[in-house]
């Protein structure tokens, strides 16, 4: 990617929801402010954003928005979020996600190293969103049983999307894991924001207001537009709830965390 490819790409992060998978973490502060190896998440991100050459950043708050802290960063929020979920907290920032200008869509409970950014930007095509193919290490760390949080995710010989977002039977279901990071040109989010208006029309139990991102990407898929996997292997992690929280802080403790994430290779912001 050349040096400046990615100083026209805008970001918005999605932070709206209470998080109440993190218990007592979340009574105050929003996920996205809370604190993991001496810094709020929000600053990890922030880091890895500025340091992919990503400095035009917008967040949608909702739940104890006012208290989330971060220098240049703009602010939206999204006031009927414990009632609508991520895509309809997106489309508060619908000025920006359709501004004409390739965009980067990030769930706010995310680390992740500054060169899956890059990669995302330079590979993203239309749409494109980044797939783990490492996933399953992970998932042991964090789970009993991988398949109690993972969702299916099924690839074409050329590497894009077929299938996504649904509960899987068995692992053979699963080639990679969804990480909350898309990228979209004008034209892509055009069609993302056509595909979310209409998600009723493809399944009646979805509506605008409930409907989740992955939901929207298989609603893609049906109309046969091309979802573009850039993959990665390893180099992220998601903080779903407070468990996540502690394993982490375990392997780091412990040394083990560079297997997944790396502070060392987060600039700092």
């Amino acid at each position: 990617m050349p040096a400046d490819a990615s100083t026209s790409v805008r970001v918005i992060i999605v932070a709206a929801g209470r998080g109440e998978r993190m218990g007592d973490l979340t009574d105050k502060n929003p996920k996205c402010m809370v604190s993991f190896g001496g810094r709020p998440l929000i600053e990890w991100q922030l880091a890895a954003l500025r340091a992919a050459g990503l400095d035009d950043i917008t967040i949608v708050g909702g739940y104890l928005a006012s208290r989330i802290e971060a220098p240049r960063l703009r602010k939206i929020t999204n006031p009927d979020w414990a009632d609508t979920n991520m895509v309809y907290s997106l489309m508060c920032a619908r000025d920006i996600f359709l501004s004409g200008t390739p965009v980067v869509v990030a769930y706010a409970d995310l680390l992740y190293q500054p060169d899956i950014l890059t990669s995302l930007v330079a590979n993203g095509g239309q749409i494109g969103t980044v797939v783990d193919l490492g996933w399953l290490e992970l998932w042991r760390a964090r789970f009993s049983d991988p398949l109690d949080d993972a969702e299916t995710l099924r690839l074409s010989d050329q590497k894009t999307i077929v299938d996504i977002g649904r509960k899987p039977d068995c692992l053979e279901d699963i080639e990679g894991q969804y990480v909350g990071l898309s990228y979209f040109s004008p034209q892509g989010a055009e069609q993302f924001a056509d595909a979310y208006q209409s998600i009723g029309q493809w399944d009646e139990s979805k509506s605008v207001r409930n409907c989740y991102f992955t939901d929207v990407l298989q609603a893609l898929i049906s109309r046969d537009v091309t979802i573009r996997a850039v993959t990665t292997d390893g180099g992220w992690l998601e903080f779903d709830s407070g468990d996540d929280l502690a394993a982490y802080q375990s392997l780091l403790d412990h040394g083990k965390l560079d297997r997944f994430w790396s502070p060392d290779g987060v600039l700092q912001p």
